[in-house]
């Protein structure tokens, strides 16, 4: 598996780094409502602080992401 396809749990995505969305997994509610906000398969997102909570930059928007449950953002760093 080449770095361009690897898959990691947003949270891992170091401080700086940029990443796309691979997969929204969990609870539909929870899948739909990311969505909503605008975080989907494809966007690219960067990272301000690694962890959980996290804290993503996607556009122009910011957002604190704190994946509870069985929710998991998959991303793959660019």
């Amino acid at each position: 598996m080449t770095e361009e396809t690897k898959q990691i749990p947003i949270q891992r995505l170091p401080k700086g780094k940029k990443g796309k969305v691979t997969a929204l997994v969990g609870d539909a509610d929870e899948v739909a409502r990311l969505t909503a906000l605008g975080i989907r398969k494809g966007v690219e997102v960067c990272s301000l602080q690694k962890g959980c909570p996290c804290i993503i930059q996607f556009g122009c928007s910011r957002m604190c992401l704190r994946t509870a449950g069985q929710l998991q953002v998959m991303v793959s760093p660019v």
